[in-house]
């Protein structure tokens, strides 16, 4: 009887790592380690061929699914003119894998006109490269919208076997 593991990376790419003689089933769950693992490994492959030519296969597919949020600074600090002007579009180039959604929110430096903050309208812009994430908040005033502050993005993941979401902050400077 011989026992093979095999993992699978991302795009089905098999990468032998394992291949021994086994005197019996024990010897398929010894605690084997893969020294080549990496972060694009979606599963592994149980391979055992008896004596007489049988083979028995087993794909074990991973739990966890890798996920990640990260800005890639500067971020910029936008306002549309168009209408009353009090549209701001903040965005940051970022890094995302395995997101399914974004939510957003600002927070002044200071109070403005009684108001500290307010959530917004997020979105990841996959057209560029790297991926932007953008955050769109209608304010009640032009001084609002021009004010600096930290822009705040969640990145929301809904598979009930990651982290669940990722928060990442972002300071950016008054329009004058």
């Amino acid at each position: 009887m011989r026992v093979r593991l095999y993992a699978i990376h991302r795009g089905g790419r098999l990468r032998e790592f394992y291949s021994q003689p086994a005197s019996g089933p024990s010897m398929a769950a010894s605690g084997v380690q893969d020294l080549g693992a990496a972060s694009d490994i979606e599963s592994y492959l149980l391979r055992v061929t008896g004596e007489g030519g049988a083979e028995i296969r087993r794909v074990l597919f991973f739990r966890y699914r890798h996920s990640a949020f990260d800005l890639i600074p500067p971020a910029f600090h936008t306002r549309v003119t168009s209408g009353a002007g009090t549209l701001a579009r903040y965005q940051s180039h970022a890094t995302i894998l395995n997101v399914d959604l974004v939510s957003c929110s600002f927070k002044f430096d200071g109070r403005i006109g009684g108001t500290s903050g307010r959530t917004g309208r997020a979105a990841i812009v996959t057209e560029t490269d790297p991926d932007t994430v953008q955050c769109d908040i209608r304010w009640r005033s032009v001084r609002q919208a021009n004010a600096a502050g930290t822009v705040e993005w969640t990145a929301w993941v809904t598979d009930r076997c990651t982290q669940g979401r990722i928060t990442r902050t972002a300071r950016v400077n008054e329009i004058r």
